[in-house]
C-alpha cells in the first residue's frame, strides 16, 4: 500500500471514530491515534515514516529490523496492546532506528510489504529517480536566467504532450496589449497610467 493510500485510510478511520463515539481524536503530532507504530522516526541521518497498519505488518516490520522477539511480548502482540503501551514500544523502536541510516531501514522493511518512506528535503525529492524518469523538471529560457528550471506538468499524454513554449511573463509584460484590446486604451493613456504609478512594469521582451 502506498503512503498516500495509507493517509487517506487514516482520515477515513479517524472520521469513523468520531462518528461512532462523538469524540474528536486527540492530537498525536505525526502519529496515529489508534494504530501503533504509525509515525515518523529518526535514523542516524534523517527522518523517515512507518505506517504499520496491522498485526501482520508489525511482525514483518520487527523481523525485518532484527527485533523479531517484540511481537511475542504481550505488551505489543496486538495493535490494541501497542496502543496501550505506546510509549514503551516507540521508545524501543526509536532507540533502535538511530543505529542505522534511513535508506538502510527502508531497504529492509519495504520488501516486507510495510509502508515506509524517507522524509526528503526539497533537494532530495527533486533528485528522486521517479522525478527524473517522468521528466518532472524542464528548462525554459527566461530573460533573467537563461537556464531557468521549473517543475513540469504531472500530466503526461503520449498523443498530445504538454508543450513549454515560454516562461512565466515578467511583471506587466502583457499589460499594454491587454488594456488596448480589452479597454481600448491608447498609448497616451497608457503612458499617463504608468507615470502615475497605476501600471507597473519590469520591461518588455
Amino acid at each position: 500500500m502506498a503512503l498516500l493510500d495509507v493517509q487517506v485510510a487514516t482520515l477515513c478511520n479517524q472520521s469513523q471514530n468520531y462518528l461512532a463515539s462523538g469524540k474528536p481524536p486527540g492530537r498525536y503530532g505525526n502519529a496515529h491515534a489508534n494504530i501503533v507504530p504509525y509515525q515518523v522516526f529518526r535514523a542516524s541521518d534523517q527522518d523517515f515514516i512507518i505506517a504499520c497498519g496491522n498485526d501482520s505488518q508489525f511482525v514483518a516490520l520487527c523481523d525485518a529490523i532484527g527485533l523479531g522477539h517484540l511481537p511475542a511480548d504481550p505488551r505489543f502482540t496486538r495493535n490494541a496492546d501497542r496502543v496501550a503501551n505506546r510509549e514503551a514500544i516507540i521508545e524501543i523502536l526509536s532507540r533502535h532506528f538511530l543505529d542505522g541510516r534511513a535508506q538502510e531501514w527502508i531497504d529492509r522493511v519495504h520488501p516486507r510489504g510495510v509502508p515506509i518512506g524517507a522524509i526528503n528535503s526539497i533537494a532530495q525529492a527533486l533528485d528522486e529517480p521517479q522525478v527524473k524518469a517522468r521528466n518532472m523538471l524542464v528548462t525554459i529560457p527566461h530573460p533573467l536566467k537563461a537556464d531557468f528550471v521549473t517543475v513540469a506538468s504531472p500530466i503526461k499524454m503520449s498523443g498530445t504532450p504538454v508543450e513549454y513554449l515560454r516562461p512565466a511573463p515578467m511583471l506587466g509584460e502583457h499589460t499594454d496589449e491587454v488594456l488596448k484590446r480589452q479597454l481600448g486604451l491608447d498609448d497616451e493613456r497608457l503612458a499617463q497610467l504608468k507615470a502615475s504609478g497605476v501600471i507597473e512594469q519590469l520591461g518588455e521582451r
